[in-house]
């Protein structure tokens, strides 16, 4: 627009001049020929004008058209790049949920893994209880088959391997019991006997029989204490009977028998005045006790009556 308007006003200057020209006074006219130049000038100066002001319209067009497709370009170059960082994000979330996947899956065959490593556990350990049982029962019987062939140290010994093994409660309790029932009945040792009880009270559950059995034998031995302590206080005729009761106890061991029958034949001989039921205690511990001291300590007891 503005190289238009220059063109304009180069024309209306130059048409003021010739016009100025031609009329001027003849000592100042300018020839022709001069004017005639000096249009061609102008007209040279308009083309000039419209030449660049076609130029700058080229120029101006070209920039236009280069600036249409660098935003063409551009606006390709940003859905290249989204579709690009689509199929990225595509990917990446395929490649996740392929990881998760796996994941899982790997998950999965842990579990089962796990699963079937403590399923196997658990057979193995429930072989092992049922296998453990039989050789406890089998030791059991090997203790007994000894015990039978008189072999009595033998038979506590693997009564003894039996509590060593972990066994159940009840054979545990059982064999417990019954090495302190040979203690007292087939070796004739009471002490034994009676630190073997309390093992069994101690060591397993309540309620068990054998453990009831061992509470059972226990409080004999208490109650042979207590004859004990009465007759220290001078209180003989109750602890005779204490000592009565204890010796004809079903079930009592037959050394503790023995003695609280022996002693409490002496009490009645040598405290109470009664010779008569001190004998009769004094033969029942020489016909039922046979093996044990008290017998004849008895035996000498009934020569001096």
């Amino acid at each position: 627009m503005n190289n238009k308007m220059f063109k304009i006003g180069a024309v209306v200057i130059v048409l003021l001049l010739v016009f100025f020209l031609i009329n001027r006074d003849d000592e100042t006219d300018v020839p022709e020929e001069q004017a005639k130049t000096t249009v061609e000038e102008a007209e040279r100066l308009a083309d000039l004008a419209a030449k660049k002001e076609a130029e700058e319209k080229a120029t101006e067009v070209a920039d236009l058209a280069a600036k249409k497709e660098a935003d063409k370009k551009a606006a390709a170059e940003k859905r290249r790049k989204a579709e690009a960082s689509k199929k990225v994000t595509a990917e990446k979330t395929k490649l996740a949920a392929e990881a998760a996947k796996k994941t899982e899956e790997a998950k999965l065959a842990a579990e089962a893994a796990k699963k079937t490593e403590e399923e196997a556990k658990k057979a193995e350990m429930a072989e092992a209880i049922a296998q453990q049982a039989v050789d406890c029962q089998a030791k059991y019987d090997e203790s007994q088959a000894a015990y039978e062939d008189g072999n009595l140290e033998a038979n506590i010994a693997l009564k003894r391997e039996i509590l060593a093994m972990g066994c159940d409660e009840e054979l545990s309790s059982k064999a417990q019991y019954y090495i302190g029932w040979t203690y007292g009945n087939k070796l004739f040792d009471m002490d034994a006997a009676q630190a073997e009880y309390q093992k069994g009270a101690n060591n397993y559950f309540s309620g068990l029989k054998y453990v009831e059995k061992c509470e059972e034998k226990l409080a004999l031995y208490k109650k042979n204490d207590e004859a004990e302590a009465v007759y220290r206080a001078g209180d003989f005729a109750k602890a005779a009977a204490l000592r009565e009761e204890v010796g004809l106890t079903k079930g009592c061991d037959k050394e503790l028998a023995a003695k609280n029958l022996y002693q409490a034949g002496y009490i009645h001989q040598k405290k109470l005045n009664g010779n008569a039921k001190a004998k009769t205690l004094y033969e029942a511990v020489v016909i039922n006790f046979s093996g044990s001291r008290w017998v004849d300590m008895a035996k000498q007891k009934l020569q001096a009556l």
